[in-house]
């Protein structure tokens, strides 16, 4: 994985799916990574939404390369695959589900380094 060492602001998805409208989006806030499904289409407010702290970024990304690093702490989500696609689940229960494809053009940021902050 590499960096681009440049900080992303607001919510942003790889850019392997910029020709689709559900993706896998990523903000980065302060010392937490956030993560939501751009198909919700529900209130604002309530939109389901995974935080993981910076610190372990690093190991969630490495989950979504099928890395055989457990997810074991409670500040990484854990993540299950299915022919329907990832399910990111985190400690307190929310859940986002992806499409194959969206999963798909989110491991190949991953692996471009589109999703390494700086301060990582």
């Amino acid at each position: 994985m590499s960096s681009t060492n440049t900080p992303r602001r607001g919510w942003f998805k790889s850019s392997f799916s910029a020709s689709s409208n559900n993706c896998v989006e990523v903000a980065f806030d302060g010392n937490m990574v956030l993560v939501r499904d751009d198909k919700y289409d529900g209130p604002a407010d309530l939109q389901p939404t995974i935080a993981v702290p910076t610190p372990a970024w690093t190991t969630f990304l490495e989950l979504t390369l099928g890395s055989e690093i457990q997810g074991d702490s409670l500040a990484v989500p854990s993540i299950s695959m299915d022919s329907h696609g990832a399910v990111v689940r985190d400690a307190v229960g929310t859940t986002l589900k992806f499409t194959p494809a969206e999963w798909t053009a989110f491991i190949a940021g991953v692996r471009a380094g589109e999703f390494t902050p700086a301060s990582v």
